[in-house]
């Protein structure tokens, strides 16, 4: 299995916000469950929003994948 958490943004209706500053792209966790599923190379385990996050900052979520 593996264990992904990156940064996601809120805006789920915009698919990912990119930061032309740093070069940087985060997605909304529904293009992230796209992403698995269009993949075809994995199974999504669990999924949970790390707690206790700066508000100021993006979400992070944890994703839990299993090789299928």
């Amino acid at each position: 299995m593996e264990l992904i958490l990156p940064g996601v943004c809120a805006r789920a209706q915009e698919g990912f916000v990119v930061d032309n500053d740093d070069s940087s792209l985060t997605r909304s966790n529904t293009y992230m469950l796209e992403l698995f599923e269009a993949s075809g190379l994995v199974t999504l385990v669990q999924s949970a929003k790390q707690r206790n996050f700066p508000k100021d900052l993006f979400d992070v979520r944890m994703y839990v994948l299993r090789p299928k």
